[in-house]
């Protein structure tokens, strides 16, 4: 039980890194004006040439609820956008409830 908890977990992270890569990489080469406006981030696995990691964390960190300006006229971009923010609050509520679920599930020999 524990490890297919654990092996949810680690697919919902992977799936949030592509889609936030894909993302990524649609500004890159869509946007690319917005793209070095933004301090030329770069994805966990898309590392565009001249890209910074200082603003990679910057990113990686920002409001999930905050939506970028371009994303909103891109059909594309808005549909993996709101894939992502759905996915990134599933993550965050599995940290907050499953975690320490399956660490009780641990102790108690499940």
């Amino acid at each position: 039980m524990v490890i297919f908890i654990f092996a949810l977990y680690c697919a919902l992270a992977i799936t949030i890194v592509y889609v936030s890569d894909a993302l990524l990489k649609i500004q890159y080469t869509e946007f690319s004006l917005v793209w070095k406006r933004d301090k030329r981030p770069r994805g966990y696995f898309f590392v565009p040439k001249g890209s910074s990691v200082a603003s990679f964390w910057e990113r990686a960190h920002k409001d999930v609820d905050s939506q970028y300006d371009w994303v909103k006229g891109h059909q594309r971009a808005a549909r993996l956008f709101r894939i992502y923010k759905a996915l990134k609050r599933v993550f965050i509520g599995f940290t907050i409830v499953l975690i320490p679920l399956m660490l009780v599930l641990k102790v108690f020999g499940y």
